[in-house]
């Protein structure tokens, strides 16, 4: 017996858990994919929430050059828009935390050394993804704020 076939054996039995036995996989691939994915997400979720809100914006366009022209400032705008996006980014943050909530057995099985609801690592991931949340809702709002109503309302 090799020291790679005497490492699985160490790995399949260190892993049994409730009659299960969950084997390491062969090679680091899986580990490195699914690290990677992991450090994707957080950068890949601005330009989603930016695009939505963007969106939403476009949509709304004439309503906010009418809201404009009667007066309201661009500090209103940026704060309804603001509105507008943390709602969405509050709405997806809970249905996340729901989700691992609910999922938290098989988390268990698959993170080592983490507890399912580890209130530092839910805390940190909520804190990251709201303040990259905010910065991508920021950059619509500051759009917004800047309409020309004239220009705008000529468009039609």
């Amino acid at each position: 017996m090799n020291a790679l076939q005497r490492n699985d054996m160490a790995a399949d039995a260190v892993l049994a858990n409730d009659k299960q036995v969950w084997k390491m996989p062969a090679s680091g691939g899986e580990a490195i994919q699914v690290t990677r994915d992991g450090g994707w997400a957080p950068l890949e979720s601005p330009d989603g929430i930016y695009g939505v809100l963007a969106y939403l914006v476009a949509q709304r366009r004439r309503e906010i050059a009418i809201r404009m022209a009667l007066g309201s400032t661009g500090a209103a705008v940026v704060k309804l828009v603001l509105r507008q996006g943390l709602t969405l980014v509050a709405v997806g943050l809970t249905a996340g935390f729901a989700g691992a909530a609910g999922l938290q057995k098989v988390i268990a099985n698959q993170i080592y050394g983490v507890r399912p609801l580890d209130p530092l690592v839910i805390g940190g991931v909520t804190v990251l993804l709201g303040m990259i949340a905010l910065l991508a809702c920021a950059m619509p709002a500051w759009g917004a704020a800047h309409v020309d109503p004239v220009t705008v309302l000529k468009e039609e």
